[in-house]
């Protein structure tokens, strides 16, 4: 049983805290972490190299770092803290004395999510309103607006509730939503993990509270974009309709050009030439998570542009053909490895990026040799 208590305005505010990792939490054994569990990768994970991929890289005088090094399994925590307070609809967690989890200020602004950076860096999360008694999950995560962030960062990550979990749990922290998709995604993600009936306590960017227990997962996605198998397979099996009219064939291309950031210079052109070959452009953003996820699951080959909508890659069958136009200067594997993952059949084509760094390649027009396209199919 929970309770909810409001703060008279007197209530003084947080002190000053200074950022700390969870890893250094974890390893000395600070409060306000309780406990900790590591939840497991599957180590046994196919990398199979790339075939037109590893062509297109030379042509930009570019190496695979995979081959290298290939990437390791994702380390997953579920984390019980005591005595924190929340901030903001990114979840930012604080002891609300002397120190702030850094972690959970990834992806966040002081103007969108209410605290404020001091000198020194020390963070000021602000007074708490109210006070939350009982065991909460916390489904609060920075950039929810983006697709990928909001499902295999954030909701995947109750692939790690067990059922003791479930009969100690008095509610769960839920972002305020600006769009349907999210709340399509919120309860298809707690029916899938036998959370429905729990009370739901909403944060905006400008609530505060202090909660007596959080349970909070971390780590379904790591630092380099990279799914824990887990966490995929979570999201993939989610509780939601499985029937959705996507009205598309089983080539279909993501197109993009509803999209002002790292806009496709000649995706008219490319759009077209697919065509000829039997490709259904697609605009996911016209389409609800169910017709996303049908379009997903009957696709024989997908091609698409880097971006959010290859979350749906989750729901792919094992075997599917994908091949991801990637700028030569982002090099993000995120849905490479997503595709390994779930057994897929994943190929790339570099385009040539107007950015000359990652950072600037995420947002810059890139553009595409077309006839390198077509000969990936």
């Amino acid at each position: 049983m929970s309770e909810i208590v409001t703060f008279h305005s007197s209530h003084t505010a947080s002190p000053p805290a200074v950022p700390v990792r969870f890893a250094v939490l974890m390893q000395q054994r600070l409060s306000p972490l309780r406990d900790f569990v590591a939840i497991a990768d599957d180590p046994a994970q196919s990398l199979p190299a790339m075939r037109f991929g590893e062509q297109s890289l030379a042509l930009f005088g570019l190496t695979d770092e995979w081959l290298r090094a290939p990437p390791t399994p994702v380390q997953a925590w579920k984390l019980d803290m005591e005595d924190v307070v929340v901030r903001s609809a990114s979840g930012v967690v604080g002891d609300g004395r002397s120190l702030v989890v850094e972690d959970t200020l990834d992806h966040t602004t002081p103007e969108a999510d209410g605290y404020k950076i001091l000198h020194g860096g020390a963070i000021d999360l602000g007074a708490p309103t109210e006070r939350v008694a009982g065991r909460w999950l916390s489904l609060l995560l920075g950039n929810s607006d983006n697709y990928f962030h909001f499902v295999l960062m954030n909701l995947a990550r109750l692939f790690v509730i067990d059922a003791k979990d479930k009969r100690s749990l008095s509610g769960v922290l839920v972002p305020k939503t600006r769009f349907g998709w999210q709340r399509e995604w919120i309860e298809d993600a707690l029916a899938a993990a036998g959370l429905s009936a729990l009370p739901r306590h909403v944060m905006s960017g400008a609530s505060c509270v202090s909660i007596e227990r959080l349970s909070l997962p971390w780590g379904a996605v790591d630092a380099c974009g990279y799914c824990h198998s887990g966490a995929a397979a979570f999201i993939a099996g989610s509780d939601g309709p499985e029937c959705g009219d996507a009205a598309v064939g089983d080539r279909i291309y993501v197109d993009r050009r509803g999209s002002a950031i790292r806009p496709l210079e000649n995706e008219d052109e490319l759009a077209q030439a697919l065509a000829g070959r039997g490709f259904v452009s697609v605009r996911l953003e016209h389409m609800n998570v169910a017709e996303q996820r049908a379009c997903f699951a009957r696709a024989a080959v997908i091609v698409a542009p880097h971006g959010a909508g290859l979350t749906n890659l989750v729901f792919c069958r094992p075997g599917t053909r994908v091949i991801e136009i990637m700028p030569h200067a982002l090099l993000n594997w995120c849905y490479r490895r997503l595709a390994a993952i779930r057994w897929l059949d994943y190929d790339c084509v570099l385009s040539r990026s107007g950015g000359k760094t990652a950072a600037e390649a995420t947002a810059f027009a890139h553009r595409v040799a077309v006839d390198h396209v077509l000969a990936c199919l």
